[in-house]
């Protein structure tokens, strides 16, 4: 038998599960700076993570990126309790959670696009305005039936893109955080994962990744594109929005501080416009069970570490 010294030696990429709403990824364990997250997983996100010490995982998350994340946050993954899956579609929601022994009920807040398991036969008839929700460390909460996407959506392109529109509109107002994917703080590349990871098609984290990946459009937008601007280096997508039609398009933006609505014909935007590209119908690339082979920044670029460490993530909802 190993001694504990030992044991720690032994480098085995292990399967966790987020169990708080929301969880930043940093770049190293002593960084705290803003720039220095990376981004951020959602509740019931699949992570796989070699132990570093006792208050640190480093993990690779399902968009790709592979960073630190506290062990606190994380709870080490489990056989499914059931195969009903749901998908918040709200900006947030609270799940009530059921605790036999407490006074009172807690609740804990859920993102847009998160995951979760539902019980079977819940949420169904007049009367029954919730469903059951089996959380990540084996409690149960009740969650509202209209906050609650049930199944799986249809990969169709234009239902994907109205999807992704509609959604994007839940962060108006939302402050702008780097690396953040939810309402409580997001980047302009994190506001089109999040949207459109919700409406059922999995882009790249990153604006010059979403650039590469998508097809550009010769003729005018339509609602649901993106829209892509240079405004660091030339010809390098480093800013995108998603198009809303009548020349508008929403974005999180730096300059602004949140989440707002803008017309192309800004002399700002309309001097750096690179154009708009339409999502294709598979963006992942091969290699990489979560999709993409790097991460990187969408103002000044994020550091990342080679290709080859990177270990093995499961596809979101699987």
């Amino acid at each position: 038998m190993l001694g504990n010294t030992e044991r720690r030696r032994i480098v085995l990429p292990i399967t966790y599960v987020v169990n708080v709403p929301v969880t930043d990824v940093w770049d190293s364990p002593e960084s705290r700076g803003e720039h220095n997250r990376l981004t951020q997983a959602l509740l019931g996100d699949p992570v796989l993570a070699e132990e570093k010490n006792n208050f640190w995982l480093k993990v690779q998350v399902p968009d790709g990126y592979r960073g630190y994340v506290q062990r606190a946050h994380l709870v080490p993954a489990s056989a499914p309790c059931s195969s009903l899956k749901g998908t918040v579609i709200t900006a947030q929601t609270q799940i009530q959670l059921v605790e036999e022994e407490a006074p009172y009920h807690r609740q804990i807040t859920a993102y847009l696009g998160t995951k979760l398991q539902l019980a079977q036969g819940t949420g169904l008839g007049t009367r029954d305005y919730h469903y059951t929700v089996y959380l990540p460390d084996g409690k149960t909460g009740l969650i509202g039936q209209d906050s609650v996407a049930v199944g799986k959506p249809s990969r169709h392109l234009a239902q994907v893109a109205e999807r992704a529109q509609r959604l994007a509109l839940c962060f108006i107002e939302a402050p702008y955080l780097w690396g953040g994917i939810t309402c409580a703080g997001v980047d302009c590349s994190g506001l089109v994962y999040a949207t459109y990871r919700c409406a059922g098609l999995l882009l790249p984290r990153d604006a010059d990744q979403q650039y590469l990946s998508s097809q550009p459009v010769a003729g005018p937008p339509a609602p649901g594109d993106l829209v892509f601007f240079a405004t660091e280096e030339p010809d390098v997508a480093s800013h995108v929005g998603l198009y809303l039609g009548q020349e508008r398009f929403l974005h999180a933006s730096s300059r602004l501080g949140g989440v707002v609505i803008t017309s192309l014909n800004s002399p700002f935007y309309r001097r750096h416009l690179l154009g708009w590209h339409r999502c294709r119908a598979n963006c992942r690339r091969p290699g990489s069970a979560a999709g993409f082979e790097s991460a990187e920044g969408e103002v000044s670029r994020r550091e990342q570490e080679a290709r080859s460490d990177w270990i093995e993530v499961p596809p979101v909802g699987s």
